[in-house]
């Protein structure tokens, strides 16, 4: 999936994204339903080397968890579920743009030994693909 796909789903899923130099790192917010970035495409942005597309793939899953789709727990409950989040989040991006493995293979027991982990990031990804149910 590229990166004029994912708008395309962001857009259809009424998510907004937002360029700003305001900020450090990419990140959605909640409450008001946005992602925020602050990259130039194409450009390693994290430890991982994720590029943009990884990036808005990664948030989009954020976004899948708000109230008004999936209502996932580990989105309401950000501080105290943030492992879980982080972990369904970087699943889905892999998921949704077949990139990024190699960059977590540390990581990989960690990442994949929670079976409702994965469970949740494939739930998100088909949502954001096909929309409908929660």
């Amino acid at each position: 999936m590229n990166l004029k796909q994912l708008l395309k789903i962001a857009k259809k899923h009424k998510i907004g994204i937002k360029y700003t130099e305001e900020i450090d790192i990419p990140c959605y917010f909640p409450e008001t339903d946005i992602i925020l970035y602050c990259f130039v495409e194409g450009l390693p942005i994290n430890e991982w080397g994720w590029d943009t597309t990884q990036i808005i793939a990664h948030e989009l899953i954020h976004a899948s968890g708000h109230k008004e789709r999936l209502n996932r727990k580990s989105v309401k409950c950000y501080k105290s579920m943030r492992f879980t989040e982080e972990t369904i989040a970087i699943l889905g991006s892999i998921i949704l743009t077949k990139k990024g493995v190699e960059k977590v293979y540390y990581k990989w027991n960690e990442l994949f030994s929670n079976l409702d982990n994965q469970i949740k990031a494939q739930k998100a990804v088909e949502y954001l693909l096909y929309g409908g149910r929660k």
